[in-house]
């Protein structure tokens, strides 16, 4: 997780239209450079890229829980992430499946490339 430490959980977008006390005299453009370099995945979420849903931090250094962390929240160094990712049980196939038109492999890529950022 040394690649992600410091990032912001959500997207550029997303949180350039939030207002903030310390940018108010920033532009919504000056506000969106600003906050691609500091977001995981610049001007997409997590949920966007990789079909993860965070649902709880567990800050190692002080043992805090965060549940469901906002788009604002910072990951640091040692957080233990628990995830949720989209996919649908299937109680009469006994499988999963996607959610959407996706098919499982690209599903399963996306759910790779996440956990592969968490190492």
């Amino acid at each position: 997780m040394i690649g992600i430490e410091g990032k912001l959980l959500g997207s550029a977008t997303s949180l350039a239209d939030l207002p903030s006390p310390l940018l108010f005299a920033l532009s919504r453009d000056q506000k969106l450079e600003l906050y691609r370099s500091q977001c995981l995945m610049g001007d997409q979420d997590i949920y966007e890229t990789f079909g993860v849903a965070i649902q709880l931090v567990i800050r190692a250094a002080t043992g805090e829980y965060v549940w469901h962390p906002n788009s604002a929240f910072r990951l640091q160094l040692g957080d233990f992430i628990y995830y949720e990712h989209r996919h649908i049980w299937d109680e009469e196939r006994r499988c999963k499946r996607a959610s959407d038109a996706t098919s499982m492999e690209a599903v399963s890529q996306a759910l790779f490339a996440f956990e592969t950022l968490l190492l």
